[in-house]
């Protein structure tokens, strides 16, 4: 008998779509070590829910185009530039991570000071130097994010949309107001680093992130749970991504102000989704 050639078995890549670098950095590992599977980072470097209003100079970006074209053109642009590394046919999912920056809180809760030279978020509330134009701003991401939300795949490849609250410092490091990019990126090098050298630290905050939310939802439950807490939380309500979002999105919600997140419905949709 001759030698049989041995083939390499084809990659399984999950593709993490994220706002910025340091989103990448501590998620992408995080991830794949939970989830089995090849993740890679595409950072759009912008938040493109509201992209329209400061466009980029990048490539997948059409000014006025909405927002689900720009996610399918980022896609496809990070693809084509693997240089055959892999290709479409090797992407299992496709995942997306959003920061809610406090963008469905009532707009009876945003405060106009012109004195600020930026947004100031409270537990309660957002101040802002120009109310009306912020409040434009969160209508356009609630549009976009709705229509994200009602997207099921982007080219037959399974996608889903998830979010960190408030963002990834306030979620992971409960340091929502970190600004400089080199302290973001050194954040995340950190936390990848803990999670690499602790991989059920990663997963047990992320059932946290969920459970506190979740209790604030339904119990209106406001304090720090345990982790033993937080499982009891989730084994009487289940890990329920649609549920998630809608507890966010509900229309006296302050959770988009609060740490927490849903990433703990990833596993569930990699291997489950049809």
């Amino acid at each position: 008998m001759g030698n049989a050639a041995v083939r390499s078995p084809q990659p399984r890549i999950v593709l993490l779509l994220v706002e910025g670098e340091s989103d990448s950095t501590l998620l992408a590992p995080s991830l794949e070590r939970l989830i089995a599977c090849h993740v890679e980072g595409a950072p759009f470097r912008c938040d493109v829910t509201v992209v329209n209003q400061y466009p980029v100079r990048d490539t997948w970006f059409t000014p006025g185009k909405d927002v689900r074209t720009l996610v399918r053109n980022r896609v496809r642009e990070h693809i084509s530039q693997k240089n055959g590394a892999y290709r479409k046919r090797d992407v299992i999912r496709i995942i997306q991570v959003i920061d809610l920056d406090g963008a469905f809180i009532p707009h009876d809760r945003v405060f106009e000071d012109r004195l600020l030279s930026h947004v100031e978020y409270g537990s309660d509330r957002i101040s802002v130097p120009n109310r009306a134009r912020h409040c434009e701003l969160m209508a356009e991401k609630r549009r976009n994010v709705d229509s994200l939300r009602g997207l099921s795949d982007i080219d037959n490849i399974p996608y889903r949309l998830f979010f960190v609250s408030r963002n990834l410092e306030h979620a992971f490091a409960e340091d929502p107001d970190v600004r400089d990019l080199a302290e973001k990126n050194d954040l995340a090098s950190a936390h990848a680093i803990q999670f690499a050298q602790e991989p059920d630290l990663f997963k047990s905050m992320l059932v946290l992130q969920y459970a506190q939310h979740l209790a604030e939802a339904r119990f209106s439950t406001v304090n720090t749970m345990t982790l033993r807490q937080a499982h009891t939380v989730i084994d009487q309500e289940g890990l329920l991504w649609n549920e998630s979002w809608k507890n966010v999105l509900c229309s006296n919600s302050l959770l988009s102000l609060h740490a927490g997140s849903n990433l703990a419905c990833i596993p569930d949709f990699i291997h489950n989704a049809g």
